[in-house]
């Protein structure tokens, strides 16, 4: 049973590194655009839930000041 759990919490580490990853691009991409800190964007919430497809709306800025993986959740 500890071997099923282990493997469950190692995909949501994975997932919410994958999600940090892609938030990441998106905001590289989006200052490379041309995008400054009061620019809203879409990000992919950073839970740990693997069927989450939910976005997080921030400034560029807001996302720039959190380095944490899994800062960001569109729900509780």
């Amino acid at each position: 049973m500890a071997a099923s759990a282990l493997s469950i919490a190692d995909g949501e580490i994975a997932a919410r590194q994958m999600r940090r990853f892609v938030n990441e691009s998106i905001f590289h991409a989006s200052v490379k655009l041309g995008g400054t800190r009061f620019s809203r964007r879409d990000f992919l919430c950073e839970c740990g839930d693997l069927e989450c497809s939910e976005t997080v709306s921030m400034l560029l800025g807001d996302f720039a000041q959190s380095s944490s993986v899994g800062a960001f959740t569109a729900h509780a």
